[in-house]
């Protein structure tokens, strides 16, 4: 099973309640410590294939609370992550990431925190929501016909799809989605979509921090289109696998994991200048 091998663990915090976590078992490496925020609907297993990276740093795949922000808006959930990120012990730097809904929520929070980030992570995120594919735009208006009893395995097949990825991985997607209520799967949709939907392209400019955008060539979510976005980061660095994984690091860990490496050594030298 996904995640197996992965501790659960939960952090206390003084501002709020505790957060939920998994983490790689034994003792981590001296590298700048990583943070990822995961698709929506999932928690911290759907990354256990990046649990060797642990060997040299600290990881921590976070769980995000059923708990909505109080506050409408991407910028609220980017603020909850740093949030999370204190809890769980991450130092004044560190590295930032996530995935599809992640992605845009690591951005949001590298705008919003930037001292805190030695660096960036996206993989299949989008700038904006106009950027996102069609199929998800046209599933915030289909959601809430989808039947409950259905939502659980509908939702896997979009994230993973077949020609991408096992049964067993879509399995594991189904048992982490239980936890996710449709009501809030409607309300993470509507602070994406709201108003107009969110918008960080005229900002891309700003962000300092080392960048890493991972894509899949025929992703049907977050379409190849929406990496032009994010040529307007300074120095970012673009990665583009063929298929059409919207979680390439679940289809393919053994290219993605050396990507991903490579970035994490780069930016600990970053760090220790």
């Amino acid at each position: 099973m996904l995640g197996e091998d992965l501790r659960c663990v939960t952090f206390g915090g003084p501002s709020g309640p505790a957060t939920s976590a998994f983490v790689p078992a034994g003792e981590p490496g001296p590298g700048t410590p990583l943070f990822l925020v995961p698709a929506l609907g999932l928690d911290g297993r759907s990354f256990a294939p990046l649990a060797p990276l642990a060997a040299d740093r600290r990881i921590v795949f976070w769980s995000p609370p059923n708990d909505l922000p109080r506050t409408p808006g991407l910028g609220a959930f980017a603020r909850t992550a740093i949030d999370h990120a204190d809890r769980a012990g991450m130092p004044q730097r560190f590295v930032l990431g996530g995935s599809s809904l992640g992605a845009m929520i690591a951005l949001a929070a590298a705008l919003d925190a930037p001292e805190r980030i030695a660096g960036l992570v996206l993989v299949g995120g989008a700038a904006r929501w106009r950027d996102v594919g069609t199929p998800m735009r046209l599933a915030r208006h289909l959601h809430p016909f989808i039947p409950r009893r259905a939502y659980h395995r509908a939702m896997p097949f979009i994230l993973a799809p077949g020609e991408a990825s096992p049964d067993s991985v879509r399995a594991a997607l189904r048992a982490q989605m239980r936890r996710r209520t449709k009501g809030y799967v409607d309300a993470v949709v509507a602070a994406c979509a709201g108003a107009g939907g969110f918008d960080l392209a005229g900002r891309l400019g700003e962000i300092r921090a080392p960048t890493l955008v991972v894509h899949s060539r025929g992703d049907r979510i977050a379409p190849l289109s929406a990496i032009d976005r994010f040529t307007a980061i300074p120095g970012v660095r673009v990665v583009v696998f063929d298929g059409d994984s919207h979680l390439p690091y679940l289809s393919e860990p053994e290219r993605f994991l050396p990507v991903l490496a490579e970035f994490l050594a780069e930016v600990d030298a970053g760090e220790r200048r």
